[in-house]
Parts: structure tokens; sequence; C-alpha cells
């Protein structure tokens, strides 16, 4: 539009200008000058021509600034001041994260604009990344980048996440550990967010430790598995002439947090036997300069004079070399020494030199008590010291003596050590036992037995029976009788110290009856009677006793008109102020008796008829085939009443043993026989007893057995008696015992009755029947709820029951509660609760712990409580939440309310310590490390934790084992090791021993491991 506008004013002014004068400047001469116009400026409210001298002002288009004049000066025109340049914007903002630079033009003026570039890892969020320079300033806002942010990525529970998977921006690092330090990470340890908002690689999983059956150069795995678990021992062997590079087991073990791998390597490696070059003094080697050698390879060992084969008296000997690269011979010389220690199981005393001897050296010595010399010195020689024995024991024959036999374990010897005792014990007849001891000049005594007699014995109140002799030998025996006066007969006996029994004579002394008298004693026997007006309490009129008055009363005659002893009511009983009071089931026919003129009136009735029974009564019971009633017989038992049946030994019960009366009518019983099995068939065994027709063995039957055939003998006992078994003590009964005395053995059908604590209620048939062996019997005791006033008053909770006073509820008893004046229910527990025998009691909450039920409620299992902390005493320490279980038991203890607490002094560590300085307080949460000794491995995590004033944590230091070389040494046996002057192993690590040449190995392993400072050690013979 602009353009057509400009057309027509040039057109107008170029027919203008035919009739103006040539004085005018144009329009158009002004755009076509190069010096004067450019496009910046605006033409568009010029006229076509201007006269001269006219000066016109020329503006700039939008966007452009400046001031410029043009003069008309006779159809030229000239200028002034400068052309429009274009506006600038100025700075066009930095945004944060984000670089920006021009994308047209070279500054920021009109027209130009800037392109906007997140960073590395960082992500546009505005819809335009560019800014404009426009004529009122920079176009939009500037550009906003925000991180890029990588997706939540989920994980396995048993993975540990040390970062934010989340809300993860880029640049951010997640760690990744196992919960379970028994398991591995199966991935990347550490992933990142990048640039791009994606995780550089997947969360990892923590899986088993297993380690894959390697392949062994030269060797083979001799398990068939593809797979090994944690701890689990590689079983492999070399090939022939190679051996293991480690001699300890390889163990699939954890290795760092993501790898499972052997320990040690499972590698092995050619065999070689080695020598040591130089050799030690008094060696030399034939080949002599070399000192590496493959199996089969053979060396000959030369030593020097005063020298010899270790272990052995030879001076040359021709060793080879083995295929588990051990010389078949130690190839060392060593020289010829004595210890200087006392030589032992030689029964030395005195030892005259304390240091190693060399071949030739002379000591003086002397032996223990019991044994000689065998010679002045001892001489180190080849052989070690001589001679042999050092010391000799010393002895003594056999010494009999008359009249007595040797009765102590020496008894068939003929000869006897020093310091021996030997025990001679008297002939029957004869006394003075006595010991003989070994001494170093021969027995210490010399001793015999005398013949045991006894002088005649006399009593005043007794005479001899028969010969009277001044001397009874040993084990006569003397009768004596009480002289009158005295009563009884008695023996003594010539013992072998001595006359053995006593007087048993005693005297009849008469006692003194009120109103009534007492003549005797004849034949040992005294006879009373009352005087006249008088009557024994007793119905006969006169009584005997013997001479110790047994059964006599005091005063035994009462008057005539007094009654005596009291009738005898069956079924009753009389108290003391002569009232009947009958058995239960029985009514009185008679309230009381009556004494009058010395007899008793019952008004006619028998003493049999004064308690009668209520109820209908039974008969006679049943009889059963093969059993009995444990009871007296009766015409008649009430009902109500039981009786107890008893099979015979080879008959049991099937059910109750107890039938009862009920109604007249008695309960039924069944019985069935009890039987053995018969003996297995054996064509060699003889079985006499067996019943015929398969018959069943009853108890009590017995079968007698033999061999069938000559040269074969009968491996067990000769008769077999079948019989039912019995049982030993009876089971125990929670809150509850048995109601008798405690017996060790039941027979068979022996029943025993149980009976509850105090408010415990019991539960099914109270007796225990042993049945052939086995306690048959259920019943249990009921547990009690306890109703704690103090607390319920605290709870502002009241309660009835039948007796206000009883705090004790027996089983599926119920019980209301009520709430107090000014509190209201809650509804979430019932206001009227039964007694449940099984349950969890909520009762006992800590301080500041609030939960949904009431004190002394009861859960069954099953049931959950939740818990929370009173708004003064947050936080919460422990369970949120606990499940009744079974027997009434919670799955967890309740928790705490608080702050949590801090721990004390770290606690210690058996053959360990922490690792840092000691300190007597630790806060909640606060670690501390622990290390073990030297030699002691750890195991587990060496970490006790601080939680809430308890240390958690379980670790332990495992000990070496010592290998003694010297004892070793001494006693025949070598071993091998990494290290040959390694004296302690650590746990699990193996050692090899061997016994040295001549000598042959026991029944414990040559190859043994160190378990927590315990290993066996072989012995060599």
């Amino acid at each position: 539009m602009h353009a057509i506008t400009l057309s027509c004013v040039l057109f107008v002014w170029m027919q203008t200008l035919t009739v103006v004068k040539s004085e005018d400047c144009t329009l158009q001469d002004f755009i076509n000058d190069p010096s004067l116009y450019d496009s910046n400026f605006d033409t568009s409210d010029l006229l076509p021509s201007y006269s001269s001298g006219k000066q016109v002002r020329v503006g700039c288009n939008i966007g452009y600034s400046g001031y410029f004049k043009l003069i008309c000066d006779n159809g030229q025109w000239t200028k002034r001041g400068t052309k429009c340049q274009a506006r600038s914007c100025g700075h066009p903002g930095d945004a944060q994260f984000a670089d920006f630079q021009l994308a047209k033009d070279t500054d920021y003026v009109f027209g130009s604009q800037v392109v906007y570039t997140c960073h590395k890892g960082y992500q546009m969020v505005s819809r335009i990344n560019y800014r404009n320079c426009m004529a009122e300033g920079w176009d939009g806002v500037v550009p906003v980048c925000e991180a890029q942010q990588c997706p939540f990525k989920p994980v396995d529970n048993n993975v540990q996440v040390n970062g934010d998977l989340s809300e993860a921006t880029y640049g951010n690092v997640v760690r990744f550990s196992c919960k379970n330090f028994k398991d591995i990470l199966e991935g990347q340890t550490e992933i990142y967010c990048d640039e791009k908002g994606e995780w550089s690689d997947a969360p990892p999983k923590c899986k088993e430790i297993k380690c894959t059956a390697p392949v062994i150069e030269n060797g083979i795995v001799r398990d068939k598995k593809e797979e090994y678990k944690e701890n689990e021992i590689l079983d492999f062997v070399c090939n022939r002439k190679y051996k293991r590079s480690n001699e300890r087991l390889s163990r699939c073990i954890k290795q760092g947090d993501s790898k499972a791998g052997w320990s040690p390597t499972p590698q092995c490696e050619p065999v070689t036997c080695k020598l040591q070059l130089p050799p030690l003094e008094g060696t030399r080697y034939e080949p002599a300069n070399r000192n590496v050698f493959s199996p089969d390879d053979t060396v000959r060992v030369i030593c020097s004079n005063d020298y010899c084969i270790f272990f052995t008296k030879e001076t040359s000997a021709v060793t080879t070399c083995k295929e588990d690269g051990e010389w078949s011979i130690d190839p060392v010389c060593r020289e010829v020494t004595c210890s200087g220690e006392k030589p032992r199981l030689q029964h030395v005393n005195y030892w005259g030199v304390w240091f190693t001897q060399k071949m030739d050296a002379t000591v003086e010595y002397t032996c223990n008590e019991g044994y000689m010399e065998t010679n002045d010195r001892a001489t180190c020689t080849r052989d070690g010291w001589t001679p042999k024995p050092l010391c000799k024991a010393i002895t003594c024959d056999r010494r009999d003596v008359e009249n007595a036999d040797i009765v102590s374990r020496y008894a068939e010897q003929q000869t006897y050590n020093f310091g021996d005792k030997v025990k001679y014990e008297c002939h029957v007849g004869y006394k003075g036992d006595f010991i003989l001891t070994c001494k170093k000049g021969g027995w210490n005594a010399n001793r015999h037995c005398t013949e045991i007699t006894c002088d005649r014995k006399r009593y005043q109140e007794a005479d001899i029976v028969g010969p009277d002799k001044s001397t009874y030998k040993y084990n006569d025996q003397v009768e004596y009788n009480c002289k009158t006066g005295y009563s009884g007969r008695f023996n003594i006996t010539c013992g072998k110290r001595g006359w053995i029994g006593s007087q048993q004579c005693k005297r009849c002394q008469k006692r003194e009856i009120r109103n009534g008298f007492m003549v005797g004693p004849y034949n040992e026997t005294l006879y009373y009677t009352c005087d006249k007006g008088y009557k024994l309490f007793t119905k006969p009129w006169w009584g005997a006793t013997k001479c110790d008055l047994e059964g006599v009363e005091e005063n035994p005659c009462i008057e005539n008109s007094e009654c005596g002893k009291k009738p005898d009511i069956p079924n009753g009983k009389v108290d003391s102020s002569l009232n009947i009071i009958c058995n239960e089931g029985y009514k009185a026919a008679l309230k009381s008796l009556i004494c009058s003129e010395g007899q008793w009136y019952l008004n006619g009735i028998s003493p049999e008829k004064v308690c009668t029974h209520i109820a209908d009564s039974c008969e006679p019971p049943p009889q059963v085939e093969n059993a009995v009633v444990l009871s007296v017989y009766q015409k008649e038992h009430l009902s109500g009443s039981e009786l107890i049946y008893r099979c015979r030994d080879e008959y049991t019960t099937e059910g109750d043993v107890t039938i009862r009366c009920e109604n007249g009518e008695w309960e039924r019983m069944n019985l069935k026989s009890l039987s053995c099995d018969p003996p297995p068939a054996d064509g060699r065994l003889q079985v006499k007893g067996l019943p015929g027709n398969d018959d069943p063995i009853l108890p009590n039957r017995f079968l007698t057995f033999g061999c069938d055939g000559r040269g074969q003998y009968l491996n067990g006992g000769e008769q077999l008696t079948c019989a039912p078994s019995g049982c030993g003590k009876s089971p125990p009964l929670d809150n509850g015992d048995t109601e008798n005395i405690v017996k060790f053995n039941h027979n068979h059908n022996e029943r025993v009755k149980y009976i509850c604590q105090n408010y415990h209620t019991m539960l099914g048939d109270p007796y225990m029947t042993c049945d052939n062996g086995e306690w048959k019997g259920e019943m249990r005791c009921l547990k009690p709820c306890t109703v704690n006033e103090d607390v319920m008053n605290e709870h502002g909770i009241d309660f009835r029951f039948s007796q206000k006073n009883k705090l004790y509820s027996v089983d599926h008893d119920s019980m209301e509660f009520r709430c107090t004046e000014g509190k209201r229910h809650d509804g979430r527990v019932g206001m009227r609760q039964r007694c449940n025998d099984e349950g969890c009691a909520v009762a006992g909450l800590p301080g500041g712990v609030i939960t949904t039920f009431s004190p002394d409620a009861k859960l069954r299992e099953g049931g959950k409580i939740q818990f929370a902390c009173h708004q003064s005493q947050p936080p919460l320490h422990g369970n949120a939440e606990v499940e009744c279980l079974a027997e009434g038991q919670w799955s967890g203890d309740f928790p705490t309310c608080g702050p949590p607490s801090g721990c004390g002094k770290s606690p210690p560590l058996d053959n360990g310590d922490t690792e840092s300085t000691v300190k007597f307080n630790h806060n909640h949460n606060e670690r501390v490390k622990y290390i073990c000794q030297n030699y002691h491995i750890m195991e587990g995590d060496p970490y006790m934790t601080c939680n809430n004033g308890e240390w958690r944590g379980q670790m332990r230091c495992l000990k070496p084992c010592t290998v003694n070389k010297d004892a070793m040494n001494e006693h025949g046996i070598a071993f091998r090791y990494s290290h040959d002057d390694k004296l302690y192993l650590e746990p699990n690590d193996f050692v090899t021993f061997r016994c040295t040449r001549g000598r042959q190995r026991g029944t414990v392993e040559m190859r043994q491991m160190c378990n927590d400072g315990v290993m066996l050690l072989p012995t060599c013979s």
C-alpha cells in the first residue's frame, strides 16, 4: 500500500515539474541520491517537491531513531544531522541454568533476535526459547530452564537405598546396598540421573550369595553342582603331580557389595620338592647344586660326624620327592643331641642339667620314690639318654597269711609294685583284718589272724536255757528265759566285736483302777474288772491285756447308771451332743440318742435302720466276668454312689472303670482282653507255650525259647512273659496338681485324680488312667480373671458382681461394668464382659502410651491393638501394633513414649574391644565399632547401636588355635602350613599333620580345621 501511494505522489510530482521552476528540489532526487537516502527513513509524510530555501525534517521508520534535515538550495538538496540508526533494546536478560546468543544482527538493536539454550541436564519449560528486539524493547519474557527430573524407580524391599529415587534431578546420585549382609547386589552399586532425565541404569536387586562352579586348570570339581550357596566348600582335586595352590578350603563368600567368589581362588600348581641351599651345617646333598625337584626325583642326604638323619640314627639316606610335594625322608641332618629336660615317663626325680647336651655328655640323676637307678650316670648317645630304662620299679613278692585271704584287686597277683596296698581279710571265726604295703625293703609288717571268742554273759532278770559254758565261739547263740515277774525270751549271738543282742525282759506292773481292780500276770497276761455298782465302759464285765496295757483306758469303770460306748450307726454318726447325723443321701429316723438307767435307747429302732436312704437305691452291681468290685459287699447302694471295677491282670477296660447308681439303675461297661503279638518266625528258633488255633497270647502267659540245631546259642532271655505295662509318674497339670501323694510308679488301670489351684476351674474329667503304659485322660484348669479395683477407679470404671468384694472371676463368669459419675462410655468395648481363659490381657501400659482398649480387657487369638502416644509425650518407640498369639502371648513388647533414651558404657566383647576411646554415655542411634584381638576373627556386624537405652547388635571374636612345635616334635608329629613358623591358626584355617618316620597315626584325621580355638590333634605311636 505504501508503494502504491509513493507511485501516485511521484506521478503527480512529475506532472508538476512541467510547470514549476527548475530551482525546486524533488523527493525523487532525495530518494535517488544514495549519499542522502537509506531505507531507514520514513518519507510517507514528504511532498513531491520543495522550493529553494525550504527546510524539510525527515523522520525514521519504526524501530529507528535520529535527527536528519534536508535543505533545498536552487534545486539541490543539502543535509544536516545524521541518518536513522536502529534503536537499542539493551541486554535481553540472563536465564538461570541457560545461555543465549544472537541469531540475527550483531548487537542488541531493533530487529535483532537472541536464542536461549538450557545447560546440560536442564530442559526448557517455556513455550518459546527466543526474544526479538522490537520498537518497544524485547518482546516476551526470559525463558525458564528446569533441571531434568528422572522418573521414580521402584526397588525390592531387601535393597537399602541411600538417596532419593522419587524426586531425583540431573546429577543426583543414588547408592544401593543390601539390608541383609548375607546378600549381594546384582547390578550397579550406584546410578545417577543424566542430562536426558533418564537413570543411568536400572536399580539393582539383592540376591542370595551364590558362586558358580569354576573351571580349574589341571584339576576337576568333584561336586556335580552348578551353583553353591554362601560358605559352601568347593570339593575339587588336582590332577596327578599337581597340588592346590592354597591349602585352605575354597569357600563361596561375599567379595565386596556386589560380587560373590571363591576364597582362596581354587587353583592347581605343579608339585615340587625343595631343598635349602646352601645346606644346613653337617648336611650335604648329591646332586649338590640343585634345589627344586619333581615327583619321583631322588636325592642322597649325607651327614657329618655327630649328625644324623632327622628322627633316625642313620648318617646317610636316599629321599624321594613324593606326589604330595613332601620328601619321603626329611632331608635334614641334625646334630646328635639329648634334651636337657628331665626325661619324661622314666620316673626320674633329680636331673643334673637343664640345657640340651651333645653326644657323649653325662649327667647325674636320681629316681622317684618306688624306683631305683640302673646306673650311676646317664650318657647322651645316638639312641638318646642311656641306660634304658634309667629307673627300675621296686617290687615285692606275694605273701600268703594263715587263716586270711587277699580280698583287694591284687588277689591274683604274684608280684606287687612299690606302694601297693594289699588288704587281707580273716576267715570266718577269726579277727584282725589288716593291710600290708610294699616298701623299698619289702612288706612293711608281719601280721596274723586270731580266733574270735566271747566270755559267758549273765543277766539278773533272766536265766540261760541250755548248756552253760564259760567261753563261746564265733556265731554261737545263747537263749535266755525271763524270770518270774518279768515277761519275754531273747537270744544273743557271739559276733566279731562281742555279744550281739540285748536283754528284753519287761516287768509287768499292774495299774491301779479306780472303782475296780487288776490281777496277774498269768502267762504274761493281766486281767481286770470293776467293783460292785460299777461296770466297764465297754459291754463285757471283765477285760484282759498284755503287760504293755495297750488298749486299756485310764479309768475304764463307770457307774451302772451311766451309759457306756455309743452304738455304731451305719450310714451315719453320733456327735458330741448325741445328735444323729446321717450321710448324704440318707435321712435320720431318730434325732438323737437317749441314755436312760445306764442303757442307750433308740425307740425300738435297730441301729441299722436309724439312717435310711432318700432316693431309689440300686441292688448289688452286676457281675462282670474277669473283674471284681473295689468295695465291701452291700445289699443296696444309694442313688449317686459310685463303684470301681478292677479287672484281672490279663484284662483291661474299654471306657471308664467307674459305674454310678442313678435312680436304681447301674451304668453298663464293656471289657476286652489284652494280648501280646507272637514272636517273629525263625526256623532256627524253638518256641514253647504258644496257644493253638492262632488264639491271642494273654497277659501272664510265658513263652520258653530255645535253638534248633547244634552249634547254635540263644542270644537273649530263655523266657518272656506277656504283661500289660504300667506307667511312671503321673503327668503334670498346668495350674493344678494331683490330689494324692505323688507316686513314681502306677499299675495298669490305676487312676489319679487332679485338682485345680484356687480360683481355677476344672474343664473335663479330673482323672488320668494308666492304660498299658500310657496315661489316658484330658483336662485343664481354666484361669480366673482378676479385677483391680484401684485401676478401675482410676479410669472412672465401676463394676457389679454377685459378690462385691470378689476379685477373681471363674472362667465363663460375666461381669457388668459402668462408668462413674462424670464419665461416659466410649462404646468401643461392651460394658458386660465374660472371663475368658484364653486371650491376651491389655494391662500394664507404660506411661504416656494410649490405645483403643480399656484396661484389663482381653483379646482372643488373632486380635490386634494399635498404640499411640499422648500429645504431651511423643514420639512412640517400639511396636505401633501387636497381635494376640496362642497361649495368651503378644507378638511383641508394648511400646514406650517420650524422647529416646541414651545408653551408658558400651558392653564388653570377649577377646575384643571398641576401636575408639571408651565413653560412659552414648546418644540414641549412636554406633560403636569393635575390633578383635590379634589372630582372632570377627563374626557378624562389628557395630553395636544404642537404641532407646538398649544396645543392639551381635558379633563375636572367634579364637585362633595354637600349634606347639616342640610338643608336636616330642610326640613324633610334624605339620605343614603356608608359613612353617606360624604358631597361630586363624579360625576356619586348616593345617595338615603327618607322623614322622617310624610312627603310625591313630584314629584322628591328619587334616584338621581350627574351630573357634578348638582343634583336634592327631596321635602318632
